[in-house]
Parts: C-alpha cells; sequence; structure tokens
C-alpha cells in the first residue's frame, strides 16, 4: 500500500475557495500532443457530446456529473459569468488507463492552482469508465468535493460541507471500482471548537473514525502534501469540440473563424421560431454552404432585428455530429453568443 503522510492535522478547505470555487481555471495550452484516438472517441462519444452541447449553451438543466463545470462557469473569482467559449477552452479531456489495464478511462477535467505557490494540477470534474459496453460515471467533482490524480491507480478528494466539517481522502482504483484507503474529516465539540478524525472508510462517523490531536495548520499541511503529489494530464479542450468563433466585424457585419477545418461550413437563416418544452422549432433556410478551412474566415452581413434568434450555423464536429448552433447578441455586453440548439 502507498505511504501516506498523516500528520496531526485538518484545515478548512474553504479557505482555499472563494466563495465556493476559489481557484483559477486556466486555458489549457492547445500545443499539446495528446490526440484522441478514433476508438476512445467513439466509445466515450455520449458523455463528450453531453458536455460539449452543454457546453455550447445547449442544455436546460446541469445535466448528471457537470456540477463543476457549471461552478467553473459560474463561480469563478471575478464573480462574472464566464461565456461558454471560455469555459470550452479550460475544460478538457483525456483518455487515460487510470488502473493500469491497458484499456483507457474518460477524465473531464481542468488546470488550476490549488493553492498559492503551487504548480498547475488537474482538478478531474468527471470521471467515466465503460461498463458492459456503456460509460458510466465513475465520480464528479465540485467544490464540495474537489478531485486530483496522484498517479500509479491513486487519486485524492479534498473538499468541505460546511464552514465546521471539512473532508479529504485517498482513494485506490482497482478493477474498476474506488476504494477509499484513508479519510480525514472535521467536527465540532461542545465547547465549539473543531475536532479531527481519520478512518479508513468514506465516513463522517466518528464512532468508526480515530480521534486525532491535529490542528488547522497540521491539516492544510496535509492536504498540500497530498495535492503535491498529484499530476496535471494533457488535456485536449472542449473548443476542439466547437472549433468556431464568432465576433463582430465592420459594417455590421459578423465573422465566423474556424480553429479547425470545417469541411461542411453553414450559414442559416431562421425563421418561424417556436420554443416548446425548452426546445426550439424553427424553420431554416440555408444561405451559404462551404469548406471553412482552419484560421480561415468569413463575414456576413447579419442584423438583429428582434429579440428572437434570426441565424444560425451548421457543422460537423469530430465525432461525426452536425452540430446547429443559434448567432445572437448578449444582452450583457453586446457580444456574439453561439448556442446549440439541436440535440
Amino acid at each position: 500500500m502507498k505511504q501516506v503522510k498523516i500528520f496531526n492535522i485538518l484545515m478548512v478547505f474553504i479557505l482555499h475557495l472563494a466563495p465556493t470555487f476559489g481557484f483559477t481555471a486556466y486555458a489549457i495550452d492547445k500545443s499539446s500532443d495528446n490526440i484522441a484516438s478514433y476508438a476512445d472517441l467513439s466509445r466515450f462519444e455520449e458523455p463528450l457530446e453531453l458536455a460539449a452541447r452543454f457546453m455550447s449553451g445547449g442544455c436546460e438543466e446541469v445535466p448528471d456529473g457537470f456540477e463543476g463545470i457549471y461552478e467553473i462557469r459560474c463561480y469563478s473569482n471575478d464573480d462574472e459569468i464566464k461565456p461558454w467559449e471560455k469555459v470550452r477552452e479550460e475544460v478538457g479531456y483525456i483518455f487515460y488507463d487510470f488502473n493500469g489495464d491497458s484499456i483507457n478511462e474518460l477524465a473531464i477535467g481542468t488546470n488550476v492552482v490549488p493553492y498559492p505557490n503551487s504548480p498547475r494540477k488537474t482538478m478531474i470534474l468527471a470521471l467515466y469508465a465503460m461498463s458492459n459496453g456503456k460509460p458510466e460515471l465513475l465520480l464528479s467533482g465540485t467544490s464540495r468535493r474537489s478531485w486530483y490524480y496522484q498517479d500509479n491507480g491513486w487519486f485524492y478528494m479534498t473538499g468541505a460541507e460546511s464552514a465546521a466539517r471539512v473532508i479529504s481522502g485517498q482513494y485506490s482504483y482497482i478493477n474498476d471500482i474506488l476504494n477509499c484507503e484513508h479519510f480525514w474529516f472535521s467536527s465540532l465539540n461542545a465547547d465549539g471548537y473543531h475536532e479531527y478524525y481519520h478512518s479508513y472508510s468514506d465516513t463522517l462517523d466518528q464512532n468508526a473514525a480515530v480521534k486525532l490531536n491535529y490542528t488547522m495548520d497540521d491539516y492544510n499541511l496535509n492536504d498540500e502534501n497530498n495535492i503535491d503529489q498529484s499530476i496535471c494530464l494533457e488535456l485536449i479542450p472542449f473548443s476542439d469540440l466547437r472549433p468556431i468563433i464568432a465576433e463582430h466585424d465592420d459594417g455590421g457585419k459578423i465573422r465566423f473563424t474556424a480553429l479547425q477545418t470545417l469541411k461542411d461550413f453553414k450559414i442559416i437563416d431562421l425563421c418561424d421560431v417556436v420554443y416548446s418544452d425548452g426546445k426550439i422549432n424553427v424553420t431554416e433556410k440555408e444561405r451559404l454552404s462551404m469548406v471553412l478551412e482552419s484560421g480561415q474566415s468569413i463575414s456576413l452581413y447579419m442584423p438583429f432585428l428582434g429579440d428572437g434568434p434570426e441565424y444560425a450555423i451548421s457543422f460537423t464536429d469530430s465525432l461525426g455530429k452536425i452540430i446547429k448552433m443559434t448567432v445572437s447578441l448578449s444582452g450583457m455586453d453586446g457580444s456574439i453568443i453561439l448556442n446549440q440548439y439541436n440535440w
């Protein structure tokens, strides 16, 4: 079993959170040589497309397991809701053999600086493995339970359930099961002071744990020690699945720029727009169809005359799915917003 430094410790994890998601997510380095295989893309197509659709404004509710992605968008350090385009640059995915069985799992995550002066680490927001031929969600990360990978099949979780109760744990991933090996948590005693406990199972039951002579500083040290053992994964940004940027151009035009070659890029005029059960029913009229090469831009005149969507774009993503996105103006700053409307 991996040796763990167990100090007389426990930290208040919310010191790392401001107020709910305090660390900054960074744009993923697109110079990475990590390229997804077609087999992995095919196996995990369902959660990948769902995540990409969610990060394209195409979901009425937060899908199960993606609460951490929602927090990144809504609880950034500058207290502003991030545009989905920025979220897609900061959240990525990787196919990685986490348990050494030569079969890749799918991790969705973001690269963060978890505490001051720390190198960047990958916070795992969702982890999927294949089960009976289908992707199964193994864990999801949020501000209350943030997950990191420590290599060699070991994961570390750190979080807080309240100001009075912090939690952290180290887990092994063996035979497709996450096993809790060490678990630390705090509680308040009758005098209102923190007491700290250690257990070998993921439980808050004080009777099943050992009371420790911990201080808050000690716990911070233990927490940072475990996070230091985690690694930064070579994520592929989700912008690769929605490789188009829309911006204002001169003369009332909208400029579309491809981040990858789009062989069937289309501009669509919309009419008879009807909203029903959270979906858009429209009549589409194709205005333009072309190959938009990587780095190439095209500008078209698109006056916005009403409140509803009047234009859309269409293209096929790298998973082979036809993606349709409305083109509209932000009510906050007037920037161009692309929201997926087909699913």
